[in-house]
């Protein structure tokens, strides 16, 4: 018996796993059930009654769920990323800040399919509640730098200065845009599933745009959290345990079958943050990395004096000069 009672212990899933298949209170009308179920049968021995109990709540735990969806890896591992993202702690954006990023960008063009190209980029933005964006954009290996002004007008020197009035969408959501959004899974699935589109199947336009918001950096810890449950329920997304500098990470991935391209999201599993995304196809492979995203409560003087004194759509090389383009 106390062999049966260890395997049973062991097998049993974990509060996690059941907190993700059932709600506090299915899970108590189970036992409930199960104890009235008990009370009402026969028993030959009233000392049996304790562990009689306790082998049949273990033992429904483990055959019910064949009943109904036992969650998938893929689903188990973003509940977790969820769980870790509703917790986050770091500074959230809001009315009056910045969203301060760094990231690096690769293109590689196929040799077979194309001319074998390798295009990088380095960008550095500071993005306003409404989303005024200034934008630095630099290419290593040809040496030039830009400074444009995205949804918003050339008046740097006025950090005030309106916003153009072009509407936000759930494809390049403003911070002002991010905080109405939905904060359920439920919430979101429902605004996304009849304005998708562009894909080759529904899952994969559902994949698109929730990754889509989670690595624009601008949804609440509570939003950001219902993406990834929203994910969980996305057919044909997979995850795998991965280490990125060290350090763990879970990388979501969603392969469409039509065109062979594989999308990848790789999400720190410590603070549920997007880390990196990456498209593989048979014409090119694309990854763009996060290096810093943070909330600032201005832009520094100097980026203000740089927006200044170059001017929109022109590439500078190393000296500040403009280079042709």
């Amino acid at each position: 018996m106390t062999d049966l009672l260890n395997r049973l212990s062991t097998a049993r899933p974990s509060e996690t796993e059941l907190q993700a298949m059932w709600s506090e209170d299915r899970r108590q009308a189970l036992l409930d059930r199960i104890e009235e179920t008990h009370d009402a049968r026969p028993s030959r021995h009233r000392y049996g009654t304790a562990i009689g109990l306790v082998a049949a709540a273990a033992t429904a735990f483990l055959v019910i769920p064949a009943a109904v969806d036992t969650p998938s890896a893929a689903a188990t591992d973003l509940r977790s990323l969820a769980l870790t993202a509703a917790s986050y702690e770091g500074s959230v954006l809001e009315q009056g800040t910045w969203l301060h990023e760094q990231s690096t960008s690769v293109q590689r063009d196929s040799r077979t399919l194309s001319d074998g190209a390798v295009y990088e980029r380095e960008r550095e933005t500071w993005t306003r509640w409404d989303g005024r964006t200034l934008l630095i954009e630099r290419d290593p290996s040809a040496g030039w730098t830009s400074y444009d002004v995205i949804n918003g007008s050339r008046a740097i020197s006025d950090p005030e200065a309106p916003a153009f009035d072009d509407p936000a969408s759930y494809q390049d959501p403003t911070p002002q845009f991010a905080a109405a959004l939905p904060d359920t899974a439920e919430g979101l699935l429902s605004y996304l599933d009849g304005r998708v589109f562009g894909s080759s199947s529904h899952e994969e336009a559902m994949y698109s745009a929730l990754v889509g918001l989670a690595t624009s950096h601008t949804l609440p810890p509570d939003t950001l959290a219902a993406t990834y449950e929203a994910l969980a329920t996305v057919e044909g997304v997979t995850t795998d345990n991965v280490r990125v500098e060290g350090q763990p990470a879970v990388e979501v991935g969603f392969r469409d079958d039509l065109s062979g391209s594989v999308e990848t999201m790789t999400v720190d599993a410590a603070t549920g943050q997007v880390l990196a995304v990456k498209t593989d196809s048979s014409q090119s492979s694309y990854t763009s990395t996060t290096t810093l995203s943070q909330v600032v409560p201005e832009i520094p003087a100097a980026v203000v004096d740089a927006f200044s004194e170059h001017d929109e759509g022109i590439r500078y090389n190393a000296s500040g000069d403009p280079m042709q383009n």
